[in-house]
């Protein structure tokens, strides 16, 4: 049983990696996006100002 879960727990901590960093990317995109339009939103206002 040793050998076994040696196995799982060698191959799932790989896949459970890259999962973690897709999930930080896909995260960090979203935040560009939403600073843009945060951005987007703030010259609008600057403009309906003047």
């Amino acid at each position: 049983m040793g050998t076994v879960g040696d196995y799982l727990g060698g191959t799932s901590v790989g896949l459970l990696s890259l999962a973690s960093i897709l999930f930080v990317v896909a995260v960090i995109i979203m935040q560009k996006e939403e600073l843009a339009l945060q951005k987007d939103e703030l010259k609008k206002q600057q403009k309906n100002i003047k």
